[in-house]
């Protein structure tokens, strides 16, 4: 990284720091997911166990557990439990996005600043004010999405077996942080890079078998330890919990399929009128 593109990088993720910060140190745990959330993670800290999520005294099957291994990390590293040691996760992956946005637009357009506008419009979204430092998986997924969308543009028109590596671990971190949705969102960025004709991505690095076997090398020992630790048909059981049930019969998720496009647009607020107007 030469000193323009640690400059830009340190802007890109300056603007979510300062967008982000009050919502990251200034207000409670808000239910019913940061609450929940925040004390698997101290249990895991506590307990140290790193492969049975407990909520209270009860297996937790939910979610995967890359959102706790964080914060249980991060309570160490801080001192112990807190509401902003809870949030620095889902913070840093953030800016991380701003980071990595910022980079694909600018070097993909002629103009030098386009990069530092595309993230400040991503830091100034209604959706990332509320979100992107909330006690949630969503942050982490869209992290892990967009270094492997980032990494498929790197490895268009080359091979780099250290690229591809690389892609097969964030799909992994997608995958542990929030299961198979990932799959789906690069499936998407995929269908909307071809049919847009900007050809900018390649799918062919997703199943190299370096990604594959980086894919597996990170994905695979949490539930084989949890199949160890609980026995197959329990790991199977979570995992349909995780990347069917929930989804399809979840008690916090009771919106029709229709309800997530008025909430994007919403979330894109400020942003989604002039785009509106734009397509008007």
């Amino acid at each position: 990284m030469n000193r323009r593109d640690l400059h830009a990088a340190l802007l890109a993720g300056a603007l979510v720091l300062v967008a982000l910060g009050p919502a990251t140190v200034g207000r409670e745990l808000m239910p019913p997911d940061e609450p929940r959330f925040a004390l698997i993670a101290r249990s895991m800290a506590r307990s140290g166990d790193l492969v049975v999520l407990q909520r209270g005294h009860e297996p937790y099957d939910d979610k995967p557990p890359l959102l706790f291994w964080l914060e249980a990390a991060a309570f160490r590293l801080t001192g112990g439990p807190s509401e902003w040691a809870a949030r620095l996760p889902s913070l840093l992956a953030t800016m991380l996005a701003a980071v990595l946005l910022e980079r694909f637009v600018r070097r993909r357009s002629t103009d030098p600043a386009a990069g530092l506008r595309a993230a400040a419009v991503f830091g100034s979204s209604s959706l990332v004010i509320q979100r992107g430092a909330w006690v949630a998986t969503d942050a982490l997924l869209m992290a892990t999405t967009l270094v492997a969308i980032v990494l498929l543009a790197e490895l268009r028109d080359r091979r780099d077996r250290r690229l591809e590596a690389l892609v097969g671990v964030a799909v992994a971190g997608g995958l542990l942080a929030k299961g198979p949705v990932i799959l789906a969102l690069l499936v998407l960025a995929l269908v909307a890079d071809r049919v847009a004709r900007t050809a900018l991505l390649s799918p062919w690095p997703l199943v190299r078998p370096t990604a594959l076997g980086a894919l597996l090398l990170v994905a695979l020992p949490w539930p084989l330890a949890l199949a160890a630790r609980r026995g197959w048909e329990d790991l199977a059981t979570a995992l349909w919990h995780q990347n069917v049930d929930r989804f399809v019969a979840s008690w916090d998720n009771l919106e029709p399929w229709w309800y997530q496009g008025p909430a994007l647009l919403l979330g894109l607020l400020p942003w989604s009128l002039p785009a509106l107007a734009a397509l008007s």
